[in-house]
C-alpha cells in the first residue's frame, strides 16, 4: 500500500509507504513486514518488529524486534525492547531501552529522560538528556549527554571526545572525555579523561 491521502489505523503484514502528504493513524508493522514513512508524511503511534524507516512525523515508537530509523521527528517517546534503533533525527519525548540496542549518531537527540535496563544498549554520537543506567551506556566522540546515574548493575563509558554531565557510580563506569562530576558510591571507575568539577567517593574503587 501507498498513501499520499489519509488512513486511520495499519497493520502492515507486507509493505505500507505513507508518501509526502499521506497522513495514517497509529501503524502496526508486523514481523517480516516493511515500513516506510516518508519526508513531509505523518503517522500516529507507531508499533515495529519488522524493517521501518521515518523520514517525517511519527507520534512515538515502539520497538519490540526488527530495525528502525529514524531520520525525521517522533515527537513522543520511544519505548524499546528489542531489535535495532538508529537515529539521526528528533525525539521529543523520553527513551526507554529495554532490550536490544539504540544507535543515535551525530545529528540524533532525544529530549526527554533516557532510561537503559536489563539487556538494553545505548551508543550515543548525537545529544542526550539526563540518563539513568542500568544496562550499558556508552557516550561516544561527539556525545553530549546530560547527568548520568549508572547504577549497580549498569555499564557506563565516556569515550574520549564524549561529554557529560555529572555522573553518579554504583556500576562499572569509566571516562576518557569529559565528565562534568563524580560521585562513586560502589562498584568501579577509571578515569584516564577529565573531571571538571569535584569527585566524591563513599565507596567502591576508584581509579
Amino acid at each position: 500500500v501507498t498513501n499520499a491521502g489519509t488512513l486511520a489505523n495499519v497493520i502492515n503484514g507486507n509493505s505500507f509507504t505513507n508518501q509526502a502528504g499521506g497522513v495514517a493513524g497509529n501503524v502496526t508493522n508486523q514481523a517480516g513486514a516493511t515500513f516506510i514513512n516518508s519526508l513531509n508524511a505523518n503517522a500516529g503511534a507507531v508499533t515495529n518488529s519488522g524493517t521501518g524507516s521515518n523520514a517525517g512525523t511519527i507520534a512515538a515508537l515502539t520497538n519490540n524486534a526488527g530495525t528502525f530509523g529514524n531520520s525525521g521527528t517522533v515527537t513522543g517517546n520511544v519505548s524499546q525492547s528489542g531489535g535495532a534503533v538508529t537515529n539521526i533525527g528528533d525525539v521529543g519525548g523520553t527513551l526507554t531501552v529495554s532490550g536490544g540496542l539504540f544507535d543515535q549518531n551525530t545529528g540524533g537527540s532525544v529530549a526527554g529522560l533516557a532510561t537503559i535496563s536489563g539487556t538494553g544498549t545505548v551508543t550515543n554520537a548525537g545529544t542526550l538528556a539526563n540518563v539513568v543506567n542500568s544496562g550499558t551506556f556508552t557516550n561516544e566522540l561527539g556525545g553530549i549527554a546530560g547527568t548520568v546515574d549508572n547504577q549497580a548493575t549498569g555499564t557506563f563509558a565516556n569515550d574520549a571526545g564524549g561529554t557529560t554531565g555529572a555522573v553518579t557510580n554504583a556500576g562499572s563506569g569509566s571516562n576518557a572525555g569529559t565528565i562534568a562530576a563524580l560521585t562513586n558510591t560502589g562498584g568501579t571507575f577509571g578515569n584516564t579523561g577529565t573531571v571538571t568539577g569535584s569527585a566524591t567517593q563513599s565507596g567502591g574503587t576508584v581509579t
